[in-house]
């Protein structure tokens, strides 16, 4: 760089590095900024400054550092229960997060997702990387003994006394997902001798697994289930013979998705009674649980369960 160039010689790792070096260790400002690099009088403006962060040079973040430092801790959280989140999965809540703080012009995006430019800067930030997990049924076997098991029957039954609702069983669900076969292999019928061929009606000619979200609590009652088709055109004979009140939906493969499980999360919170706190226990749904769903089960008074060796109740993140 050339003498006299008016472009910032330090970059903002450095900026935060002196800061700490003066906060934390106590070092004066003149040292701290000899150390790290930095021009002593810039080291003491920030400092004079109230706020518990270095300000960000130039434009300002599109996520505080409370609301990026929220995402971290979830991120690690869902590694730790065996549902480790995707690169994409994380730019999506980035983005959702960004949007509800009415932040969202200030990150760069592409459909509704942050920029690979974002996420390569959060990833060094924060010191993560990617690994390939392990499969998800050793994961379990391993959690198959005496000792997790109980540890986690504890950790549930802390979080329901600390929510003083371990004798109201009215406010325990547990849903989750499982596959569903309208196409079934049907019995014998009786036709005349010499007919080569006999038909019976059916949802498909072949069988094609659909998927349904079912929810029950734990004094027995339960809410109607919602069950998804694969398929994006809309078919009215879809609804016949359902359950009544019974979410009926499409999704291009059939499969829960965010969108969906946003929309079953409304629909069980109307079915609920007005008394707090609610405790949803959960399997693999954590995946479709974005910032959305945070933000209503929060405001709701709702909690989430995951079963693991290691306590995960969130809604008031």
């Amino acid at each position: 760089m050339e003498k006299g160039s008016k472009y910032r010689k330090y970059n903002q790792q450095q900026l935060q590095k002196a800061v700490r070096l003066v906060k934390d260790e106590g070092k004066t400002i003149y040292k701290a900024a000899k150390e790290a690099d930095v021009p002593w009088s810039t080291l003491k403006r920030y400092l004079e400054n109230e706020e518990d962060s270095v300000r960000k040079m130039g434009r300002p973040y599109a996520l505080s550092s409370d609301l990026e430092l929220k995402l971290y801790n979830y991120i690690i959280e869902m590694r730790e229960l065996g549902f480790g989140l995707t690169v994409y999965q994380i730019r999506k809540y980035a983005y959702d997060i960004a949007e509800l703080a009415g932040r969202e012009n200030f990150l760069p995006s592409d459909n509704r997702v942050t920029s690979k430019w974002w996420w390569n800067s959060f990833k060094s930030t924060y010191n993560l990387c990617l690994r390939v997990p392990e499969n998800l049924s050793a994961y379990r076997a391993s959690m198959a003994n005496e000792v997790m098991i109980k540890d986690f029957f504890s950790k549930l039954d802390d979080l329901l006394t600390k929510l003083n609702i371990k004798n109201k069983p009215n406010l325990i669900w547990n849903c989750d997902e499982t596959g569903l076969s309208y196409v079934v292999k049907p019995s014998k019928v009786v036709t005349g001798i010499g007919k080569k061929y006999v038909y019976k009606r059916s949802y498909a000619e072949r069988g094609q697994t659909q998927t349904m979200l079912a929810c029950i609590c734990a004094d027995g009652t339960w809410i109607p289930p919602m069950i998804i088709f694969k398929g994006v055109r809309w078919n009215a004979t879809l609804k016949n013979d359902a359950l009544p009140n019974a979410l009926i939906k499409l999704s291009p493969k059939g499969w829960v998705n965010s969108e969906l499980f946003y929309e079953w999360f409304n629909f069980f919170i109307t079915a609920m009674p007005p008394e707090r706190h609610v405790v949803l226990l959960m399997d693999s749904h954590s995946v479709h649980i974005g910032a959305e769903v945070l933000k209503v089960a929060k405001d709701n008074q709702f909690f989430f369960y995951f079963p693991s060796s290691l306590h995960a109740s969130i809604a008031a993140t």
